[in-house]
């Protein structure tokens, strides 16, 4: 969030994507550290 209860487009624009492969997309935020995004596709066969 940008501290006035908004998100930006980024993060749901790049869960569609990953949603659209298959794949998947985590965010855990640690206050007064910062936000840690984890994503995983699946490998191709």
């Amino acid at each position: 969030m940008n501290g006035r209860g908004k998100c930006g487009l980024g993060l749901a624009i790049a869960r569609k994507i990953l949603d659209l492969h298959g794949g998947s997309i985590k965010a855990e935020s640690t206050p007064g550290e910062g936000t840690t995004f984890t994503f995983g596709l699946p490998v191709a066969g």
